[in-house]
Order: C-alpha cells, then sequence, then structure tokens
C-alpha cells in the first residue's frame, strides 16, 4: 500500500497533515513579517524587548513550578521542587516536536529514572493539558468581557471557543476519574486512579496557580505591542486575546507548540483593535521572542547540570543505572 493510497483511506489523518502544514506555513509567514520589526525593536528598544522576554521566562518558569506542584500533589515524591523544575525545563522545547509525544516521553524517562511512578506521570500530563486549556480559557474570557463596550474583537473566534469554558469542571475527581477510563479506555489504557486525582482544594490552587502563567504571558504580549504601535489597545484585551489563543493553540491535538493555531486565532481577535498587517506582525513577533524564552531555560538547565550522573541524556535515560525507588 503507498502513502497516497493509506491517506485516502484515513481522512482523518490527512486533514491532521493539512492542518499541521496550513499551521506551521502560516506561523512562517507570521514570522516572516514580524523579522525586520523585530531586528528594529533589538537596536532601538532593547530596553522594551527585554522586559517582554523576561516576563515569557517568568511564565516558564512559573509553569515549571506549577507541574512541580501537580507532580507532588498525586505522587507525594521526596523527588526536590528543584529537581522537578528541572526536569520539566529540560522538556519543555520538545513541545516543538509534532505530536508533542517526545515533550512528554522525555519527562517521563527522566521523572522514573528518580523514582517516580509512571501512572502518576501520566495524570499529571492530563492534568496539565486540562488546567492549561480551562485557566487560559477562562482569564481570556474574563478580561475579553471586562473591554466590552470599550473595545472590539473578533467575537466569533470568542464564541467557537465557549465551550472550552468548561475544562476547569473536567478537573474535578467525581468527573475526571470516570471520563478518563472511559476515553484511555477506548485506546487500550487504564484511566486515572483514584489516587492519583486531585482532591477540589488542589485542583483550585493549580488552576489559581496556571491563571498566573497566562497573566505572565499576556503581560509580556501587551509590553511587546506597545512598542510596536503608538495607540496601542488597552493589556486587558491583550492579555484577554492573548489567552484564548493560547488555550486554542493547547487544545489543537498533534500541532507543535501551538504552532500557527495561537497566531491565527491572535490575529482574528485583534483584527478589529489593530490593522490586519499589524495584528499579524505582533502575533509573529510574540512568536519568536516565546521560542527564545522556551529554549533559553533548558540550556541553562543542560549548562549548570554538565557532568553531574542525574543529568543524563534522554537516550541514557531510556535505560536508568538506578532502580525506582
Amino acid at each position: 500500500m503507498t502513502p497516497v493510497s493509506s491517506l485516502r483511506r484515513r481522512p482523518a489523518r490527512l486533514a491532521v497533515i493539512l492542518v499541521a502544514f496550513a499551521s506551521v506555513a502560516f506561523v512562517l509567514i507570521a514570522m516572516k513579517q514580524a523579522a525586520p520589526t523585530l531586528v528594529d525593536l533589538v537596536v532601538e528598544r532593547p530596553l522594551e524587548l527585554g522586559a517582554s522576554l523576561s516576563l515569557l521566562l517568568a511564565a516558564v518558569l512559573w509553569s515549571a513550578v506549577c507541574w512541580a506542584y501537580l507532580v507532588r500533589q498525586l505522587d507525594h515524591t521526596r523527588v526536590g521542587n528543584a529537581r522537578l523544575v528541572a526536569i520539566f525545563l529540560t522538556a519543555w522545547p520538545a513541545r516543538y516536536v509534532p505530536g508533542t509525544l517526545p515533550y512528554h516521553m522525555t519527562r517521563l524517562l527522566m521523572a522514573e529514572r528518580h523514582g517516580l511512578r509512571r501512572s502518576a506521570m501520566a495524570a499529571s500530563s492530563l492534568y496539565e493539558l486540562i488546567l492549561a486549556v480551562g485557566s487560559a480559557t477562562a482569564l481570556g474570557f474574563v478580561a475579553l468581557a471586562l473591554t466590552i463596550g470599550n473595545e472590539t474583537y473578533g467575537t466569533g473566534y470568542v464564541i467557537a471557543m465557549a465551550p472550552l469554558v468548561l475544562a476547569p469542571f473536567v478537573v474535578q475527581r467525581r468527573v475526571l476519574v470516570p471520563l478518563s477510563r472511559r476515553l484511555l479506555g477506548l485506546l487500550g489504557r487504564p484511566g486515572i486512579a483514584p489516587d492519583h486525582a486531585l482532591g477540589a482544594g488542589q485542583g483550585m490552587t493549580s488552576m489559581a496557580m496556571y491563571i498566573g502563567v497566562h497573566v505572565l504571558n499576556g503581560l509580556a504580549f501587551a509590553v511587546l505591542v506597545a512598542v510596536l504601535v503608538d495607540n496601542s489597545p488597552s493589556p486587558i484585551l491583550l492579555i484577554g486575546a492573548y489567552s484564548v489563543a493560547c488555550a486554542a493553540g493547547v487544545a489543537v491535538p498533534l500541532i507543535p507548540g501551538g504552532l500557527g493555531v495561537r497566531e491565527a486565532v491572535l490575529t482574528g481577535l485583534l483584527s478589529n483593535a489593530l490593522s490586519p498587517e499589524t495584528a499579524l506582525v505582533a502575533a509573529g513577533s510574540i512568536r519568536a521572542v516565546s521560542i527564545v524564552a522556551d529554549l533559553l531555560p533548558a540550556a541553562l538547565v543542560a549548562i549548570l547540570g554538565r557532568g553531574r550522573p542525574d543529568t543524563a541524556s534522554v537516550h541514557e535515560l531510556a535505560l536508568p543505572s538506578e532502580p525506582a525507588a
């Protein structure tokens, strides 16, 4: 059977591939449009650009803290927060690999090497996805609602994202445990065990922590837009638009890092508040800066951990030299 005939028999796979190519093409166009502007900002406005990058770096670090909190609640591990944060930051750039499987596998292998249970790690990945989408959508909708009457934005995108508001309710133990068993059962995998489910208080704490991630990301975008245009829209609108766009990027499966999806939604949401060209440049600029913010912490962890026995490569982690605790 040829690859072409295989795709014809599986239209869903063909649709995913086409969406992936379209998404990557869109983000490349946006970043190409933004490249001259970014070069000018590096030369003429380095402090403002540095402030945006700093906020994005803070968001990545806070994301690592959020995940470390999840793992400690699910596994009750003795592994320290610093080690969990290092594991997260090391794996974080792998989100840009298609399918994002290497991102989760890298964390899983590194965590198992330190004695963390695989079932708890699988639960943490599922919680991370739900909380990231739910917190971004909730923050985005609230922020956009606060600007009604004062600012304009693409309401069609907001309506399309409305179902994601229900994501926080999925975190509840009574909902998530049976739901995970049904969905993962279709794939022949066990669902989340009751002892790997967050309580109500833990779920609310995690949701609040993830909202902090999106506030930092939104502020970074607002700082960047304020440099790009003289009459910038309100920061509340920009935080809301960026949060909704991030939720869309995470919610679309198999698209690495939400490439293209986030930029398309962001451009559409801001098409009334900014000119289409400016919105595209803003979307491409924040993507370029965020890629730097995603890669830099992992590079620092690799440099600082060079020569230490517990910072082995992913290939070494596949065959751990230490027994699980």
